[in-house]
């Protein structure tokens, strides 16, 4: 029986033309309305790819000239394409030459994308959070504040202490420092933008001396007033974009961070950060007549505590090179003079320790 021919397109890349169309015996018989009257014929397995776009059936040859048509003897094309024939996928047509040339493109774009990603945007960032005003920064550490305090508990006793001890110590800040306990056996201490700062009752019944108790604030202090927890967010902000973006979420970068509080007692210092907490905070204890050795004692007791309950041991996960600060700060304890006793620290930082135990929400 023969076959009734089907109108229809086809395209050589260039033009496109009307044609007629029929399959016969798994051959393809395409009819050209040109001059010639021209004759294509087309091996069912030469050709590489068929799609229905819309109404219209595709088919491609494995010259890339395509075929279109909607009627019944383009569905029988189609049905015997999918149906005997397998399709050779058009990717397998592609070139090693091409795909060496993709390669490298692909591998060039990652190379780049990561050095954005690593030096660009971090340091961008940090140059962004010189732009936001004083006020701003301690109202977003306020904010950032109400959410992340509502999901903990803390100790009212102990907060009272805390803010005297603070309070006996000058700190030369423009930003109102307000230090408070979170009641948690996670060995810990975290800045926020502004000025608040948390330490969690782990690292306080750590503590041995009101000496490593005001190093700890000094440490956490000077990332405060070096702006530090403002520039490790606005990398992180920057970052994120970055992600967002190349994942299709630009959107949800700025409001995913912000909503996430939980993350900033994690805040990533570089080592050029902690470096200047450590040192900065050293000429704090200097200034306040604090014997700067209790920096070094610090640091060994929250080493020795890594060791013992790595699982707890957030602190020093978080502030990197622990050995080298150790080392470095070491170098710089010896300050020349002798600190006097301070009997009214000492005192404040034995009620801080003799208060855990009656957990009150914030």
């Amino acid at each position: 029986m023969q076959e009734t021919k089907e109108t229809g397109s086809y395209s050589n890349g260039t033009s496109v033309q009307a044609c007629e169309y029929v399959l016969m015996n798994d051959t393809v018989y395409i009819y050209l309305r040109d001059e010639a009257n021209s004759l294509l014929i087309w091996n069912s397995q030469s050709i590489i790819n068929s799609e229905l776009k819309g109404d219209v059936y595709l088919f491609t040859h494995d010259d890339l000239s395509v075929l279109g048509g909607n009627g019944p003897m383009a569905v029988k094309i189609w049905e015997t394409l999918h149906s005997k024939l397998p399709v050779k996928p058009i990717q397998n047509r592609i070139s090693s030459k091409t795909l060496s040339l993709i390669f490298g493109i692909t591998l060039v774009f990652l190379v780049l994308l990561s050095l954005l990603y690593v030096l660009v945007l971090p340091w961008a960032g940090e140059k962004a959070a010189q732009l936001v005003p004083i006020e701003t920064e301690i109202e977003m550490g306020k904010s950032l504040s109400e959410i992340y305090t509502g999901e903990t508990q803390t100790n009212d006793s102990v907060n009272f202490y805390l803010t005297q001890f603070t309070n006996e110590l000058q700190l030369n800040s423009i930003y109102p420092i307000e230090v408070k306990v979170i009641l948690s056996d996670e060995i810990n201490a975290f800045a926020l933008p502004g000025g608040r700062i948390y330490v969690y009752s782990g690292i306080l019944q750590k503590l041995h001396s009101s000496e490593e108790l005001v190093a700890l604030i000094a440490h956490e202090v000077t990332h405060v007033k070096q702006r530090h927890s403002l520039k490790s967010i606005c990398r992180a902000l920057a970052s994120g974009i970055l992600l967002s973006t190349v994942l299709g979420d630009a959107s949800g970068a700025s409001s995913g961070i912000l909503a996430k509080a939980d993350e900033f007692k994690q805040l990533d210092y570089s080592r050029e950060l902690e470096t200047e907490a450590d040192l900065v905070g050293l000429m704090l204890m200097k200034e306040n007549q604090i014997n700067p050795k209790g920096m070094l004692d610090l640091l060994n007791v929250l080493k020795a505590e890594n060791t013992a309950a790595p699982q707890l041991m957030k602190y020093l996960s978080t502030h990197p090179q622990t050995e080298e600060r150790i080392a470095n700060v070491r170098r710089h304890c010896d300050s020349g003079q002798t600190p006097t006793e301070n009997k009214k620290l000492d005192q404040l930082f034995s009620k801080i320790q003799s208060n855990f135990g009656t957990k009150d929400n914030f």
